[in-house]
């Protein structure tokens, strides 16, 4: 498993868990093989809005993104639009209308 995450230090922890960790997106790009599945677990706006501009520029034809957070599908479909000329996949997996219910 390839894993990391925005915080050097919980990608070393990741690492010490046993995962061949990145630094980078374009490090990811690097250490995994097609088909390539990359889940993003990212909270809504501009962190994940950043984040697949950058994940644009390192996916090939073919790769699966996996959407899971906290944003509106709306946002979802925005995102989606700008990864049609990468010619990969995306997926919402996210579960918005749950949120609510974490703030009671």
């Amino acid at each position: 498993m390839v894993a990391g995450n925005r915080s050097p230090d919980a990608t070393d922890q990741l690492v010490a868990e046993g995962a061949r960790g990145y630094f980078s997106l374009e490090e990811a790009a690097t250490k995994l093989t097609t088909l390539r599945i990359r889940w993003l677990m990212l909270p809504a706006g501009p962190v994940i809005d950043e984040h697949s501009a950058q994940l644009a520029g390192v996916i090939s034809p073919g790769d699966i993104i996996v959407g899971d957070g906290n944003a509106c599908y709306k946002d979802d479909l925005h995102r989606s639009k700008g990864l049609e000329p990468t010619d990969s996949h995306d997926l919402d997996a996210g579960s918005p209308a749950v949120t609510p219910l974490w703030k009671k």
